[in-house]
């Protein structure tokens, strides 16, 4: 069909959509640059976060009040716990156990509730 001694001219439109732009090696140069640079800085920042978070902690085992941590003395003064709970309208498992103080689990275990853990009003729960 075509013989090898024939010559073949592109037209403009063609020989643009065969050549890469040069402008995109240049952006992917860039931008390799870029990410690079923003790499370090990132590691530069997270090498410095965890120096100072090693200093934070000797610090608050030394000193805790003065990085505002809570007071222990209000955290041993517990409410006491009452034997029995009677099931409002409206109250949940976990909704009694919060108020109470005391963990959902240990309330379901005690008075054999099983999932979906449904309370009718009335009932008695034991709490210890």
């Amino acid at each position: 069909m075509f013989s090898s001694k024939q010559n073949f001219k592109l037209s403009q439109n063609l020989k643009m959509g065969i050549q890469p732009p040069s402008s995109q090696g240049t952006f992917f140069k860039v931008s390799g640059v870029v990410f690079l640079l923003l790499s370090i800085f990132l590691a530069k920042n997270i090498y410095k976060n965890l120096n100072t978070s090693v200093a934070i902690k000797q610090v608050d085992s030394v000193a805790p009040e003065v990085l505002g941590a809570f007071d222990q003395k209000q955290e041993t003064a517990k409410k006491t716990v009452p034997a029995t709970y009677t099931v409002s309208k409206g109250d949940t498992l976990f909704n009694i156990a919060q108020s109470q103080g005391i963990n959902w689990v240990v309330i379901a275990s005690l008075n054999n509730l099983k999932a979906p853990y449904t309370l009718k009003p009335g009932t008695v729960l034991k709490l210890r």
